[in-house]
C-alpha cells in the first residue's frame, strides 16, 4: 500500500498577512457540503473553492476548523507525536440517531386499542422484539470483539514504540520507511520482504528501496539476507527484539 503524501508545512502561512489568515480561519470547514473529509493526498488534486488562492490555503482552513474537535489517541507517529481525530457533525448526528433508535421506541396505534387486532399486534411485537434483541446481542458481541482486537493492536503498537523510544540511537539511523518496516517485522517474525514490494509500498525508485533493505540487513543486522534463485529475500528474524537491543551498545 502506498503511503499518502505528507501535508505541507503550514508555518509559512502562519507568518503571512493577518487579515488573510483571519479570513481563512472563518471560512474553513472540516468537511465539504456532503460531509466528506479530504486528506491532503486527495485534496491537493481538487480545485479549491473560490475563496482560496491555492490548495495550501484551503488545507490550512480545514485544519484550523478541526482544531476545536481534536481528540488524542494512544498511538504515536514515528516522530513521537500522538495521533488524533476529529468528529464531524454528520458522524455526531448518526451516532445520536443510533443511540436514540437502536433500542426501539414506544408508540401507540389503532392496532393496540382495537380488540380485533390486539392479539395479532402483540404476537407480531413479540416476534419483532425477539429479532431485535437477537440483532442487538450480535451487535453487542461484535463491538466487544472489536474492542478486544483494538486493545491487542494498541498493546502491540505500545510495545513496539517502547523498543524504539528506548533506543533513540537506532531511530536516528533509520528513515521513516525503514521504521515502518521494522514495526511490521516486530509483529510478523519470519516475514519475507523483497525490494519490489518495498518500492511499490512507498513509491520510491528501485535503487532507494534496495538500499533501505540492504542497510537494514548488512549494516544494522536487523534483517536476514537470503537468496533463492535470482531473488533476494530480507527476512524478519525471530530474535529481532534482541538485535534492536544490541544496537544500543
Amino acid at each position: 500500500m502506498k503511503i499518502p503524501v505528507s501535508p505541507p508545512d503550514l508555518t509559512a502561512l502562519l507568518t503571512g498577512n493577518a487579515d488573510r489568515l483571519l479570513q481563512m480561519t472563518r471560512t474553513g470547514t472540516p468537511v465539504d457540503p456532503k460531509g466528506h473529509y479530504f486528506h491532503w493526498d486527495k485534496l491537493r488534486h481538487l480545485a479549491p473553492p473560490d475563496v482560496y488562492s491555492n490548495n495550501e490555503e484551503w488545507w490550512f482552513s480545514v485544519k484550523m476548523a478541526c482544531q476545536s474537535t481534536y481528540r488524542p489517541l494512544p498511538l504515536y507517529s514515528i516522530q513521537g507525536k500522538p495521533f488524533q481525530f476529529a468528529s464531524s457533525d454528520k458522524v455526531i448526528r448518526e451516532l445520536h440517531w443510533l443511540d436514540r433508535y437502536a433500542a426501539g421506541n414506544i408508540q401507540s396505534s389503532d392496532a393496540i386499542t382495537n380488540a380485533q387486532t390486539r392479539n395479532t399486534y402483540l404476537i407480531r411485537s413479540l416476534i419483532e422484539e425477539a429479532i431485535n434483541s437477537s440483532q442487538l446481542e450480535v451487535i453487542h458481541q461484535a463491538v466487544n470483539e472489536l474492542h478486544s482486537y483494538l486493545d491487542e493492536k494498541i498493546q502491540g503498537v505500545t510495545e513496539t514504540e517502547r523498543l524504539l523510544v528506548n533506543n533513540p540511537r537506532l531511530k536516528r539511523k533509520l528513515n521513516f520507511r525503514q521504521l515502518a518496516l521494522l514495526r511490521h517485522a516486530l509483529k510478523h517474525p519470519r516475514f519475507s520482504y523483497i525490494v519490489l514490494e518495498h518500492q511499490r509500498s512507498h513509491g520510491i525508485s528501485y535503487d532507494v528501496a534496495r538500499k533501505d533493505l540492504v542497510e537494514m540487513a548488512d549494516k544494522l543486522k536487523l534483517l536476514l539476507n537470503t537468496k533463492k534463485g535470482k531473488q533476494y529475500y530480507f527476512v524478519a528474524p525471530t530474535d529481532l527484539e534482541q538485535r534492536i537491543a544490541q544496537t544500543k551498545q
